[in-house]
This record gives structure tokens, C-alpha cells and sequence, in this order.
């Protein structure tokens, strides 16, 4: 049969065929095999003048994940159709075969050919697959990180109920931004109640527990993403300073780096070493299978890129709406705020991949009939484990981050009425540090979990109880 293969069609295929005069077999194209005859070639290259034998592409979990940026390397877009996305959970890339505007459109082709076999397609969607599990998980799910430990990622097993009930005796989960809430009501039993039955082997975990289990949990140290300060977004930013990262090259033993400065990766347990050298760029192989060591300074100019990125998109309702693109044909609709950020000129982290990578220009892809050309620009080498990505960024960083704020500072102002002909005195100010809790105002009639629908008249009234942490007099020159 002959095949038309239309604009349409071109733009969908996953593969782009090309015909090419031939001299001899020598200008067969073939792949390109390593001495080993075992290993092909990939990542900067598909032959040995570029190649690499060994590429890291995604993780597969070795415990249970405490992160919703875990979810990243989940293979939630997987299909033979377009589009096909990577690295779809926490990033907010724009897809050229979809307009900045939309979030789905109709395709009657699903990149096959016309013919014979073509007229048997029906309609199909192509879909914005980051927007859609941006906005479903971030704000709907979380991981609280009590699971059983018996991998060997741990250094001892334990039961499910047994990490609950050391993490209420004073331990810690793994992901250790979790700290344990009682109300004042409930006894031990009735938090662990709420989610296990029986024991040892017979334990049990409870139909609704991932329902219940947040209702006895708080976070240590949120941060609200709507904050316009770039010294706190530093801070933030800035966490995991020192940290030690765990190193597995192929066919070696782990090896711990400690005390690396302020590490981005991509994995929990990387297959290379930094990718920066003295020189601020290593080599291809730590670029494609390690991770980043940054700088302080690289550290506050993304903080101020992402404070411009939160005035010009915020206030964000919602984490999905924070971390999504706007659905808009402007430049706000082809990434994320994080990732805008990033992608600023002034911030250079992933500089070094303009000295790799092949640019993709708009000239390059402006006969391919993109529906939204501007999101297919940028380097061959973005999907690099060493080009910091916002979903790289996120990661460590979800289990704290909110849209709202659950501590408050108020302050009141009061001075005594002057008497006539005198000056007023110099009045006083005074501070409280309110935090609100899960339990309600009313909690002998409502408990923490209970749906906003059976709430008593009161609670729906007055909502979460709120408690005085501290409380201070100062003078004005103490503001």
C-alpha cells in the first residue's frame, strides 16, 4: 500500500523517516555496538564519539516513598500513543502537540498512517498528562511515610504497627517533617485503632486508614508556597546543605558522600558522583547518571527568580495550582513557576548543558506543525539526570509545603486616652502566636476526620480550635 503521510500525521510519529542516497553499505546507519559486545550507546550520543554505555533514566523505589515528588518516576503516561512524557509528577512542561490553551485535545489519527488500516482508528485524546496529576495528587494525597520496613534499604524490619507505635513513643517516620497530635480526648489506643487491627501476624491495616491517618499527624515546619520573601525561600531552598548522598556506580558497593553542598538528584541512591568539577562542569557520564552539587549564590538568585514567578502567578489556591502551568497562551502557559525560575538567564544551574546540548531553536521545529511550537525549544539534554528540573527541586521539599498557614502572628496596639492639654503616652504593643490544630472548637462533638457535612453547628461555624502559643508586651522600637 502507499501511504500519505500528512502534516497531521508527521506531527504525531514518534519516529521521523527519512530516504538517503547510499555509495556503499558503509552509509548504512547501524547501532553501534562497545567492545563488550554488550552495550549500545545513549544518552549525549547514539555512537562512541558522544555516547555513553551506562545512562540512568528513572528509579525504581527501594522503599516506601515519603515524597510526592517520589511519584515523579512512576510510569503514569505509558501508551504506544502520543504523547509520550517522562518525569510527568511535580513537572509542568507544556507539550507542543497540545495549544498552550488547552488541556486535551481530539485526534482522529493516533499517529497511524492513512490507508487501509488508518480508517479503523477512532477519535482519540491527547492529553496534558502533567496538568492533570499535578492537580489530582498534590492536594489530594500524601504520603505520611508509615509503612513496614522490610527491605533491605533498612537497617532493621519492622511491622507497620510497630513503626506507628515508635513514632508515638518519641521516634521518628522516614519522613521525618512528621511529628505525632493527640487530641485531648483521645486516648493511645483509639490513634491506632483508627488505623491497624489485630498484631504481629495477624495485624491488620484498616479499609479507611489512609483517610484516617493524617488526622493524628502535624508538620514540622510548613511552608506556605505564596510567601514573597526570598530570604525564605533560601532557606527552604537550602535544607539539605550538608547532607550525605548515597552512591552506587555500576557493578560497586554503595559509597556515602558526606557533607555535599546543598545536592539536587534526581534519585534516592544516584549512579554517579557530582556532575560539577572544579571547572563547574564534569564529566558526560556524572551529567546523565549522578547528581548536582549547587552554590549558595545559585541557591538565592533561583529563591529571588521564584519570588518574582510566586507575585506574578499568585496567589496559589491550591499546590496543583502552584505547581501547573497556566493553562494560557502566553509565556505563564509553557512551565511552571518553579521551573521558570530555573530556566531564567540570570539563574545559570543548568549552564552547562548550553556547552552539550544541541539547541532546539524556533526555526528547528517550525515545519512540524506543532500546535504550540514555543514548547518544543530548549536542549536535547533537558532530560538529563544532571539538568535540575522543577520536579528536582520539589521533591524534597513536598512533604512541607502548603498554600495556607496554620501558625499566625497578631498584633494589637493600645494607649490611654490623653487628658486635655497633655501629650498622649507612648502606648504599648502586644503579640500573640496563634497555631490551629486539627480538632474542632466543639471536639466532643466532632472528631478531627469527621467530613465537613456532619459537622455540629458550632463547628461549622467556628471551624478548627486554635491555641495560644505565646504571647509578648513590646515597645514600638521592638517592632
Amino acid at each position: 500500500h502507499a501511504y500519505d503521510l500528512d502534516e497531521e500525521h508527521m506531527v504525531s510519529m514518534q519516529y521521523e523517516m527519512e530516504m538517503l542516497p547510499m555509495g556503499s553499505f558503509d552509509d548504512i546507519p547501524t547501532v553501534e555496538v562497545a567492545p563488550n559486545n554488550r552495550n549500545g550507546y545513549f544518552g549525549p550520543g547514539l555512537y562512541a564519539d558522544k555516547g555513553l554505555n551506562f545512562v540512568t533514566h528513572a528509579e525504581l523505589p527501594v522503599a516506601p516513598p515519603h515524597s510526592m515528588g517520589s511519584l515523579r518516576h512512576a510510569n503514569v503516561a505509558k501508551s504506544h500513543n502520543q504523547p509520550l512524557v517522562p518525569y510527568v509528577v511535580g513537572n509542568s512542561y507544556a507539550h507542543p502537540l497540545l495549544p498552550a490553551d488547552e488541556l486535551w485535545v481530539t485526534t482522529t489519527h493516533r499517529g497511524q498512517f492513512h490507508g487501509d488500516r488508518g480508517d479503523k482508528w477512532g477519535p482519540d485524546y491527547l492529553i496534558d498528562h502533567s496538568y492533570h496529576a499535578n492537580d489530582r495528587l498534590w492536594d489530594e494525597y500524601f504520603f505520611s511515610s508509615i509503612a513496614p520496613q522490610s527491605s533491605r534499604s533498612f537497617s532493621s524490619n519492622r511491622t507497620v504497627t510497630k513503626v506507628f507505635e515508635d513514632f508515638h513513643s518519641g521516634g521518628s517516620l522516614p519522613n521525618q517533617r512528621m511529628v505525632p497530635w493527640k487530641p485531648a480526648n483521645e486516648e493511645e489506643y483509639e490513634a491506632s485503632a483508627k488505623l491497624f487491627s489485630g498484631d504481629g501476624d495477624a495485624e491488620v491495616i484498616q479499609p479507611e486508614a489512609y483517610l484516617n491517618s493524617a488526622s493524628n499527624l502535624m508538620v514540622k515546619g510548613g511552608f506556605n508556597v505564596n510567601s514573597t520573601s526570598p530570604s525564605a525561600w533560601a532557606a527552604l531552598l537550602a535544607a539539605n546543605n550538608g547532607a550525605s548522598v548515597p552512591v552506587r556506580r555500576p557493578g560497586q558497593s554503595v559509597e556515602i558522600l558526606s557533607e555535599v553542598e546543598y545536592p539536587v538528584s534526581r534519585f534516592s541512591m544516584p549512579n554517579e558522583g557530582v556532575a560539577e568539577d572544579s571547572s563547574g562542569f564534569g564529566s558526560d557520564q556524572a551529567m546523565w547518571s549522578g547528581f548536582r552539587s549547587l552554590e549558595r549564590a545559585q541557591i538565592q538568585f533561583l529563591a529571588e527568580k521564584i519570588v518574582e514567578q510566586v507575585k506574578l502567578r499568585g496567589p496559589f489556591l491550591s499546590l496543583g495550582e502552584f505547581i501547573n502551568r497556566r493553562v494560557s497562551n502566553d509565556s505563564l502557559g509553557l512551565r511552571g513557576a518553579v521551573q521558570a525560575a530555573l530556566d531564567h538567564p540570570d539563574v545559570s544551574i543548568n549552564e552547562p548543558f548550553n556547552m552539550t546540548s544541541t539547541p532546539i531553536l524556533e526555526s528547528d521545529v517550525g515545519g512540524y506543525g506543532y500546535l504550540n511550537p514555543a514548547a518544543a525549544e530548549g536542549l536535547s539534554g533537558a532530560g538529563a539526570p544532571g539538568f535540575v528540573t522543577q520536579a528536582d527541586v520539589l521533591a524534597p521539599l513536598a512533604p512541607t509545603l502548603s498554600v495556607r498557614s496554620d501558625t499566625f502572628r497578631i498584633r494589637a496596639f493600645g494607649q490611654a486616652p490623653s487628658l486635655p492639654g497633655t501629650r498622649p503616652g507612648p502606648g504599648l504593643y502586644c503579640e500573640i502566636i496563634a497555631q490551629r490544630l486539627p480538632e474542632f472548637v466543639d471536639s466532643s462533638a466532632n472528631v478531627a476526620e469527621d467530613a465537613p457535612s456532619s459537622l455540629s453547628a458550632d463547628n461549622q461555624t467556628f471551624g478548627r480550635r486554635f491555641k495560644v502559643t505565646s504571647f509578648r508586651w513590646f515597645r514600638k522600637d521592638q517592632l
